[in-house]
């Protein structure tokens, strides 16, 4: 949940193959930071044999938004399918975070239960795709900006 200061508190699921787009978010999220409005948290990873626990894990329950790093390598976990969803879901459902699918590479994202919110980039494509993928990079930045306006504003209410 957001900190003292209200600063929303962003956690970062990811495959540990996808450590290139986790520094990818990071840098571009990065000026957010800096300004203080938002903080993040990249503990997140999750690989055959690393974050088994995750689903239990208390930065996922402090967190405000979820990021999923949505790829092939991601999707093929099983303790995501078994753990993490259903915990991610369940407190989505409770109104205690939103969750953010961020498509990396062409993967099978549209059957999953994630694919039933807003994806980024806004149209659905990986920014695998994009011919300079600093655009697409760019757009999730201007989505998490109207976000937090939208967060902030209905704090406000």
């Amino acid at each position: 949940m957001a900190t003292e200061n209200d600063t929303p508190i962003f956690y970062c699921i990811y495959g540990e193959t996808d450590e290139a787009e986790k520094k990818e978010l990071s840098d571009h999220l990065s000026n957010l930071y800096l300004q203080h409005q938002l903080q993040l948290d990249f503990s997140g990873k999750i690989g055959p044999q690393v974050g088994l626990d995750l689903a239990a894990s208390p930065a996922l329950h402090r967190a405000d938004f979820v990021f999923i790093l949505m790829s092939a390598q991601l999707l093929a976990l099983p303790q995501l399918h078994d753990n993490i969803i259903p915990q991610i879901l369940d407190l989505h459902a409770r109104g205690k975070l939103k969750y953010l699918p961020i498509i990396l590479r062409y993967c099978d994202w549209r059957h999953t239960p994630l694919a039933n919110v807003g994806i980024l980039p806004r149209d659905g494509a990986p920014i695998s795709s994009f011919a300079d993928p600093s655009f697409a990079w760019q757009s999730i930045t201007e989505s998490v900006r109207r976000l937090l306006r939208r967060f902030h504003r209905d704090r406000v209410a």
